[in-house]
């Protein structure tokens, strides 16, 4: 379609990124039933994300010809889609606030602070977030453990709390985490 000389057709590679995109939560839904992957959700995510980037350049490949700039726009939606569904699924797979909002819905009554507290996370109670966090910081070796005692790991640990130490000086950060 053209309007006064401006083409607003929409190249195949855009228009497939778009449906392919609306297609991603069936793709965690379906991760969801594998066994394997039900618990998993960082690799759900990855394994979704690869499969909807496949699929959508498998049909462009047997999409009519659309050029460079069609292929690169598709390529552009199809990526900040997924950027999209990213920060989605980061709120709902580590939302905090949402988990105490979901405990209290379970809970159907008023509960005082300190029974949310223990029964957040049906029950694993608010210090799961610091042993998830605690956690995931030592696997990717940013932290080390002795016993009971946590340090920042030479090299990334410490390259990483500077880096961020910084960053929240120049952008005027005055608490950050």
């Amino acid at each position: 379609m053209s309007v006064a000389g401006i083409d607003f057709a929409m190249p195949a590679p855009v228009a497939l990124a778009i449906a392919n995109a609306l297609l991603f939560p069936l793709w965690l839904a379906a991760t969801s039933r594998l066994p394997s992957l039900a618990e998993k959700h960082a690799t759900r995510f990855v394994v979704s994300a690869v499969a909807t980037v496949v699929l959508w350049a498998v049909a462009t490949a047997a999409a009519p010809a659309a050029g460079m700039a069609g292929w690169l726009a598709g390529l552009c939606v199809t990526l900040g889609a997924l950027l999209f569904y990213l920060e989605v699924w980061a709120l709902m797979t580590r939302g905090y606030t949402l988990g105490i909002l979901l405990t209290l819905l379970k809970s159907g009554k008023p509960l005082t602070a300190q029974e949310l507290f223990d029964g957040y996370r049906d029950g694993e109670g608010l210090g799961w977030i610091m042993r998830h966090r605690l956690g995931g910081l030592c696997a990717t070796g940013f932290i080390q453990r002795d016993g009971d005692r946590l340090t920042l790991a030479p090299g990334k640990g410490v390259f990483i709390a500077r880096l961020q130490r910084l960053c929240a000086a120049v952008l005027g950060l005055k608490r950050t985490g």
